[in-house]
């Protein structure tokens, strides 16, 4: 049976693997893929992925919510 894991054990492996804390609010970063549309030189529509990272300084620029 695995052992589970406590909240700042995540923490800590997060720590360790490199994952970066927002400066101001000390909070893990979540990452967001925004996929807007694109209009191409041809008239035509694309889409342009994007990889957001956010935290509870800036989720409701990133989210809208």
């Amino acid at each position: 049976m695995a052992k589970a894991q406590t909240f700042a054990d995540k923490v800590n492996k997060a720590k360790l693997a490199g994952i970066k804390s927002c400066p101001a609010c000390g909070d893990l970063y979540s990452f967001l893929k925004r996929v807007e549309p694109v209009k191409k030189d041809n008239g035509k529509f694309g889409f342009s992925e994007v990889i957001v990272r956010y935290c509870k300084c800036n989720e409701k620029e990133v989210t809208g919510i």
